[in-house]
């Protein structure tokens, strides 16, 4: 026997693992025609039985022996030969003959697999030893060589391994191990591969290739946990590709998101699919402007045959909706318009505000395109004026059409002009545009050192300095007749990577905090390692939540000034400490439990706010909140309280450092905390609140005084205080005004505000289900839902002609303007015909839709 195992280590050795496997096939066979020839008794089941015998026998010394050896060598060498043809063999006689001897080896195969893969996985995605030049240049391919590793090791199970379900686990579990190694990085690049695809996939793969690619992209983005990197990447990228129209198809693009859609649901795509809408609603906003200028031109006496040629301009405005296009206003570069040019966008903007009342434009001329018809002469001639939007000066033969962007176009103009050889220096330029430096040197930059050269820089060099001159280049040749003049952007890239990355950091913070205020809120008071729990389970769709970042939020949560508008909802640790650190509540101790309180008592609210009782003194003063178990300190603070006076909301004039006519010194403006007795949001605002202007603030404040008082009839029913306070002026000047100062609001910061209005909706979600057993409280509920729709922040209105439901959840029939709609108080999408509903409820008093029990017919 040792002779027969020295022999078979020996051909292990010379023969490698493929040699070896054959071997061992080839052996088997051979015992069996030897045993064939040898043993044959008339006994069937005894041949049977002797044949086992001795075949497990030979594939116990000749595989179980050397199975350590083959899982650690020779299984990666076949592996990694894969797919050549001796090797996938190899592979599939190795899985067969580990099942014949039992499931305990089969598992070690698995787990060999899965450390390989994960081994092999983690060299691709790691950094590189180089500069950042080399981990870009590596960093460019990785998703493709994932790509292409996923589909090896699914051929590999395919093909060589039976499909073993267990198998492509251990794949899936090893890809979500090595991927999410390197943190945020994959799923950024995983964005910028899909960025690359959308651009250039018509042009170079058929329909199924496309479609084939796009689901080994989502593959991988199943795998990685920082799916907020990658939603923020693809987003931006996304509205480049849309406004600068990069994309090879418009429908790719919405199939990529519906894919999206459908691996993550709703609330992860609904800014991209605003995005679309906001092209479909500017499209036909642009028909209707254009019709608006022929009327206005066939009343003016045909003012454009009037016109000077050079200043005919053929305008197409895409209006973004800000909240959902990732575009800073305060990154936007400021420009000078020629004058013809600034008096089309002024002409566009009254058309807009006249169209919809109180909205305001904010012009984003980065992103703006703009098309030239310039002529270039043959022989050195000088320019002449030229037809259509914005064009070079030269009577010549030679046209070309040149698209570039809104600031390239504002430089090229500078030099429509009849004089010879005119020459530029750079100071000028910036001064005459209006645009940065930084900007400025990009710019030209790309009109001057880039591969189309319309400028001409002197002294030449491949940058730009403050001393340079520039001249149009008459001896420009090109043999296409459209041209795209790309700008510089490169260094601009990686501040924008640096900053999406920074506003994801700093967003994952606010969901954890969010997470955690929801939590609490349900639960009143946990122990801190359930909560930690529950917060990763519920953020790890998104990304992968630290433990560290949990306590920093619930530290930050205990030491914040809990306003009166979030419910004074606090988090706290009873002795002091974070379980894991030093002091009462740390090592040293077991587990203190948070409390969240909740909402003080009127009596309490009252000594916590002395303007509440009526004094003037406005210092808040440590009081004891009898609902909760934890003893707060407000710090000593002026405090600027909005308050009621008779049926509308005042609130207190602007204080001034300056001396009053009395000689008394005024109180300093101090930082705003609105205080309501029934409003229940959980995400403080006051500080965006101080943002908005002196006006917009007014209103801001009247309205949420407005919804509270509303709340407090749903809650308490209507009584002499709440009655009266929501009767004000409507009408459409006021609810524009109104719904202008909420936009802007959301505008300062859209995630919190996001999170502020999904709490109030859930807030009114609850309510429902009292409202609706009382008639005087459900006329509180139209009225609330009145309010709430006029400024979006509840997506159903109340059934009047105007209202946002669509169509019957039952029959599917589309509302007729004069009819309403049955409203069931489970879900405030779940509305109905009154007869589909009651002929329902006649059968069954359950929701037709969530099964959920509900009132009896007469209480609609």
């Amino acid at each position: 026997m040792r002779l027969i195992q020295d022999v078979e280590s020996n051909v292990l050795s010379v023969g490698g693992p493929a040699g070896y496997l054959s071997h061992i096939k080839n052996r088997l066979e051979s015992e069996v025609e030897l045993f064939n020839k040898i043993f044959t008794t008339p006994d069937r089941a005894l041949n049977a039985q002797l044949l086992n015998s001795i075949l497990r026998l030979v594939e116990s010394n000749l595989i179980l022996v050397h199975l350590e050896t083959l899982l650690t060598h020779g299984l990666v060498r076949l592996l990694e030969s894969f797919p050549d043809p001796i090797a996938a063999t190899s592979l599939l006689t190795f899985y067969k003959l580990l099942t014949r001897l039992g499931e305990p080896p089969v598992r070690r195969l698995r787990k060999s697999f899965s450390v390989w893969i994960k081994a092999t996985g983690a060299r691709m995605v790691e950094k590189a030893n180089g500069g950042e030049e080399e981990e870009a240049k590596r960093d460019a391919g990785m998703v493709e060589r994932l790509i292409e590793f996923k589909t090896k090791l699914d051929g590999i199970v395919v093909g060589c391994f039976a499909e073993d379900r267990e198998m492509f686990f251990a794949i899936k579990e090893a890809f979500e191990t090595f991927i999410n190694q390197r943190c945020n990085k994959p799923a950024e690049l995983i964005a910028k591969y899909l960025d690359l695809k959308m651009r250039t996939a018509s042009r170079s793969m058929n329909e199924a290739e496309i479609d084939t690619c796009l689901e080994h992209v989502l593959v991988l983005f199943r795998y990685s946990q920082a799916k907020d990197i990658f939603e923020e990447f693809y987003k931006r990228d996304l509205a480049k590709r849309l406004l600068l129209s990069r994309s090879s198809s418009i429908d790719l693009e919405r199939n990529m998101v519906m894919k999206l859609k459908k691996e993550c649901g709703p609330g992860f795509t609904a800014k991209l699919e605003t995005m679309f809408r906001d092209l479909e609603t500017s499209n036909d906003l642009n028909i209707a402007y254009e019709s608006v200028l022929a009327r206005e031109a066939g009343g003016e006496e045909r003012m454009e045959e009037e016109e000077e040629e050079e200043d005919r301009v053929e305008l197409t405005v895409t209006v973004l909706t800000s909240g959902s296009w990732p575009m800073s206003q305060a990154s936007e570069p400021k420009a000078l318009l020629p004058t013809h040019l600034q008096t089309h966008l002024s002409r566009f903007e009254k058309f807009y505000g006249s169209k919809y009342l109180g909205r305001r434009l904010t012009w984003a001329h980065s992103l703006g395109q703009v098309v030239l018809i310039a002529s270039f002469p043959k022989n050195n001639n000088n320019m002449a004026n030229s037809r259509t939007p914005a064009s070079f000066v030269h009577v010549a033969t030679t046209r070309k059409e040149l698209t570039v962007s809104t600031i390239q176009a504002l430089v090229l103009l500078l030099f429509n002009v009849d004089t010879d050889n005119l020459s530029i220096d750079f100071q000028s330029i910036v001064q005459r545009t209006g645009i940065d430096e930084k900007t400025a040197a990009r710019t030209l930059q790309s009109l001057a050192c880039g591969k189309v050269r319309v400028l001409v820089k002197n002294p030449k060099s491949k940058e730009v300095s403050k001393t340079d001159r520039f001249t149009f280049n008459s001896n420009f040749k090109d043999e296409h007749f459209k041209i795209k003049i790309n700008q510089i952007q490169s260094k601009e890239t990686v501040e924008e990577r640096s900053s999406t990355r920074d506003k994801v950091v700093t967003d994952r913070a606010t969901l954890i905090q969010l997470s955690i205020v929801r939590i609490m809120k349900s639960r009143k008071k946990s122990k801190f390692n359930p909560l930690l729990f529950e917060v990763i389970e519920g953020l790890k769709s998104r990304f992968q939540v630290d433990v560290k970042d949990v306590k920093l939020a619930i530290e930050n949560l205990i030491s914040r000034d809990i306003t009166p508008m979030s419910r004074r909802t606090a988090l706290t640790h009873l002795n002091g400490n974070l379980p894991g650190e030093e002091g009462p509540g740390g090592r040293t101790a077991g587990q203190a439990p948070v409390v969240v309180s909740e909402r003080p008592s009127e009596r309490t609210r009252r000594a916590m706010n002395p303007a509440r009782r009526g004094e003037n003194s406005s210092i808040l003063v440590e009081s004891e909140v009898d609902d909760c178990q934890v003893l707060r300190r407000l710090e000593r603070r002026y405090v600027e309280q909005a308050h009621w006076n008779g049926p509308t909301l005042r609130a207190p004039d602007q204080t001034s450092s300056r001396p009053s006519a009395a000689g008394r010194r005024a109180v300093p403006r101090v930082p705003l905390i609105l205080t309501y007795r029934y409003l229940p949001v959980l995400i403080p605002i006051e500080d965006l609140i101080e943002r908005l202007s002196a006006r917009q603030r007014s209103l801001v404040l009247q309205y949420f005084g407005i919804i509270d008082c509303i709340f407090s009839r749903l809650v308490v029913g209507p009584t002499e205080q709440n009655t009266p306070k929501d009767q004000h002026p409507r009408g459409a000047r006021a609810d524009g005004e109104i719904d202008l100062a909420i936009k802007q609001l959301k505008a300062l910061d859209p995630l919190r505000f996001q999170h502020f209005r999904q709490n109030l909706r859930d807030d009114l979600h609850d309510l429902r289900l009292h409202s609706m057993y009382s008639a005087d409280r459900r006329a509180a509920l139209d009225v609330l839902l009145d309010r709430l729709g006029l400024t979006h922040l509840s997506e159903l209105l109340p059934n009047h002609p105007h209202r946002a439901t669509p169509h019957c959840s039952l029959c599917l029939i589309k509302y007729p303007p004069d009819t309403s709609a049955v409203v069931l108080p489970c879900n405030p999408t779940h509305h109905f015909h009154p007869i589909c509903i009651h002929r329902q409820l006649r059968k069954r008093p359950f929701c037709p839709i969530c099964e959920t029990r509900t009132l009896i017919p007469r209480d609609y």
